[in-house]
């Protein structure tokens, strides 16, 4: 892989909040940073900014129901959560709609959340402690995008802080024999797809934010992407399979390759939801960008071929084959808002705006409503990587999950 991590906290600087003039300003202007997490377009050289959201769009109308159906930011999706990414990935939806209205109500909403973690000096009270090892976890880093959009649209630099002791947890993270970062400490040498949108947008707009990263922060991202996608990738359909095990030794992995035999809905859609952040804040000089953006068409076309003609969305197992399969929302939301964004950076060509629209079409056709607000449904539980088609299709469906709630306010915030 080539990419230290990023050394002693000391020695990196990432111990505590540098000064201005030890980190330098931030490296790119509040507004592109603040946007680090989500953001659709390529420094706005391509395509039409993205204008205010009416009151009546689907995607405030979502925001109002979650403020109102769960006041405490911890509890959406119903119930109780700590530092935890499937309440990250609500909060990052409804700062995009922030983006686009400036309602106070949200941004007070998400800084509910962070604070609730971190105390005035910037430490972050909801990580458990590292070491031990089953306590590493991919999962914990993605909560850090609301830290940075947050440092963005504030200015308080408690959150700086608090972000860079996230980042410091990389110092010790493991990593498998090709340089990978495990998925989790309880699952040795494995990656996911899920894990490169947990941590590698938070490491890119971190190095988009502060210079004081440096090369780990500016390479990290790109080599663990394109390392996951070599072992992972349907070459056949540009499609990737959920997961690599470098030992071989997951139930699940193939014997001689260590890739999962399925392409699962969530799994991609987390995957190229990274990749349009990640590019959001790599620099067009970067040797690394014109990868991505080849990984990105790829998918692209495979999306495309693997639509539902009648609905516009896609399948539980994207490569539809599995007796029972079904059409899920979560993994569409996201696939939906790539395609969005990378037709907006002219990444892709702008024919597969007809691909979104058909998908967006398909995706308000599972919204319905009850006393509070609009609800979202099938989307698909929470999922491990498995090993056959039939696992992931009996695996049971939620209706306002956190995952389903991201799909649809990031395909929202995109499309309207």
């Amino acid at each position: 892989m080539g990419d230290p991590p990023p050394g002693d906290v000391t020695e990196a600087g990432l111990g505590k909040a540098p000064s201005a003039e030890a980190s330098g300003e931030p490296a790119r202007d509040a507004q592109t940073a603040s946007d680090a997490g989500g953001g659709a377009s390529d420094g706005g050289a391509c395509g039409a900014s993205l204008g205010t959201l009416a009151s009546s769009s689907v995607a405030v109308r979502f925001a109002d129901g979650i403020l109102a159906r769960w006041p405490d930011p911890r509890n959406i999706g119903g119930s109780t959560h700590g530092w935890d990414y499937t309440v990250g990935v609500v909060l990052q939806g409804l700062a995009r709609v922030y983006d686009r209205t400036e309602d106070a109500r949200v941004l007070a909403y998400i800084r509910q959340y962070a604070d609730d973690f971190i105390d005035d000096a910037g430490a972050n009270s909801g990580l458990p402690a590292i070491p031990p090892t089953t306590n590493y976890d991919l999962d914990n880093f993605e909560p850090g995008n609301l830290l940075l959009w947050l440092y963005g649209k504030t200015g308080v630099t408690r959150y700086q802080s608090a972000a860079q002791s996230l980042l410091s947890l990389f110092n010790d993270y493991p990593r498998n024999d090709a340089g990978g970062f495990w998925h989790k400490g309880t699952y040795p040498d494995q990656m996911w797809l899920d894990g490169i949108y947990m941590a590698e947008p938070f490491i890119a707009g971190y190095g988009a934010l502060f210079s004081s990263c440096g090369t780990f922060c500016t390479t990290t991202p790109g080599a663990q992407i394109e390392l996951l996608a070599q072992h992972t990738i349907d070459v056949d359909s540009g499609l990737f399979f959920h997961g690599w095990d470098q030992s071989l030794m997951a139930s699940w992995a193939d014997p001689h390759t260590g890739r999962s035999p399925v392409v699962w809905s969530r799994g991609l859609g987390w995957f190229a939801m990274a990749l349009i952040d990640v590019l959001a804040v790599t620099p067009s000089s970067s040797a690394v960008r014109p990868r991505l953006i080849g990984l990105l068409q790829g998918l692209a076309s495979g999306l495309a071929a693997h639509q539902d003609a009648q609905t516009g969305l896609w399948y539980e197992v994207v490569e539809n084959g599995c007796t029972g399969n079904f059409l899920e929302t979560s993994g569409s939301g996201m696939f939906i808002y790539a395609l969005k964004a990378a037709v907006d950076a002219c990444y892709i060509d702008a024919s597969y705006l007809a691909v979104a629209q058909r998908g967006w079409t398909g995706l308000q056709g599972e919204i319905t409503s009850d006393s509070v607000g609009p609800v979202i449904t099938n989307a698909v539980a929470p999922m491990s990587v498995e090993g056959s088609c039939n696992a992931y299709v009996s695996a049971q469906t939620q209706s306002n999950s956190g995952q389903g709630l991201c799909g649809v306010l990031m395909a929202a915030t995109e499309m309207e």
